[in-house]
């Protein structure tokens, strides 16, 4: 039931897409001021949650557990939500949450082979799972009603 509804999920519109937007491939430097981009092999016209999940999925799993550092890396994932979001309101964009959630599932699960901390890949393997269950649970309903549980990006 889920992959038959993905199809009415399609994006409103396409833009040019990193289409592997981790961190590790953002890199700015100090000195000029300057942001690069590398590893551009997969860029294309494309749904640019792709890159907003892929994104925040490489947020979330950054190695950094003590309670300061989680705190600023879990505002810094919320803040990134919330400016992805106003963007997709101000385009229209009426599917964000619900594309979102379904890219995001992917990229936490997707995410698990990297992580050699069982505890933490499972973290990221529930969250997955749970945003997949939210959305086989939605149809009948629009898209449209879908809210993505923002506080799926937090880990404490």
């Amino acid at each position: 039931m889920l992959f038959r509804s993905e199809a009415r999920l399609d994006a409103p519109f396409a833009v040019l897409v990193h289409g592997d937007f981790n961190l590790d491939n953002v890199i700015f430097n100090p000195k000029t001021g300057r942001i690069h981009f590398i590893d551009l092999h997969r860029t294309r016209d494309s749904d640019y949650v792709q890159d907003v999940s892929v994104h925040l999925a490489s947020i979330f799993r950054l190695p950094a557990f003590d309670s300061q550092a989680r705190e600023k890396i879990n505002t810094f994932a919320l803040d990134f939500f919330r400016f992805a979001r106003s963007y997709a309101d101000s385009q229209g964009d009426a599917t964000f949450q619900a594309r979102l959630a379904l890219g995001l599932a992917r990229a936490l699960y997707t995410s698990t082979r990297f992580e050699f901390d069982a505890h933490f890949a499972n973290a990221m393997r529930l969250r997955a799972m749970y945003l997949l269950k939210r959305l086989a649970l939605q149809p009948p309903r629009p898209w449209t009603e879908f809210r993505f549980p923002d506080q799926i990006l937090i880990y404490w």
